[in-house]
């Protein structure tokens, strides 16, 4: 998995499973995180075009 992960341009992957909650919280954490890392290229993207996007990340 690891190797079609690379060849194809994902970031990761990870083994999951909801019956058993196993990497459930895991994994949405990273696909957050790295949608939080591209906030500046989405937004500088936007600014860009006639459309705009804007991702705000919530501390609590």
């Amino acid at each position: 998995m690891n190797d079609y992960c690379q060849e194809n341009g994902f970031t990761a992957w990870f083994e999951t499973s909801a019956r058993d909650n196993i990497n459930i919280d895991d994994a949405a954490k990273a696909l957050v995180e790295k949608i939080l890392e591209h906030e500046a290229l989405l937004n500088d993207d936007a600014k860009k075009s006639s459309r705009s996007i804007f991702v705000n990340k919530r501390l609590e």
